[in-house]
């Protein structure tokens, strides 16, 4: 999606998240710059700073594979690279990039929106912008 600036751009990934094996789940992320993770309403990683590359691990969920589960997946880009790297991991599953086949549109899809990141509350740091 192009949206017309490469800095200061944020998104929002929702939908659901299908497992492929039952149990307790571990989620990773890893990105330049901040990201949030929810799974079925549960607020799983939250990791809203302006740094980069610094892995974040959530607390496991229990999941049940072949049901879908509420997901939404925040993210943030300042300045500079940008990247996200999501995996997951659970018993019989070794930690592996969450496959494409694992998400699905959400019941209340309505197209992509498109809005500016509130910047208000934005400081200085270092000479990068923290948001």
């Amino acid at each position: 999606m192009n949206t017309g600036s490469n800095e200061y751009v944020g998104i929002r990934y929702t939908g659901k998240i299908c497992p492929k094996v039952s149990g307790a789940h571990t989620f990773y992320l890893m990105g330049d710059n901040g990201f949030k993770l929810w799974v079925n309403g549960v607020l799983l990683i939250d990791f809203w700073q302006n740094q980069w590359d610094i892995p974040k691990t959530s607390p496991t969920i229990d999941l049940v594979a072949g049901q879908k589960y509420d997901f939404k997946l925040e993210y943030f880009q300042a300045t500079g690279g940008a990247n996200l790297h999501f995996s997951w991991s659970a018993p019989g599953l070794a930690k592996e990039t969450v496959p494409d086949s694992a998400f699905f549109l959400g019941s209340n899809y309505t197209g992509p929106y498109i809005s500016n990141i509130d910047t208000s509350n934005a400081v200085l740091i270092q000479g990068a912008a923290a948001l």
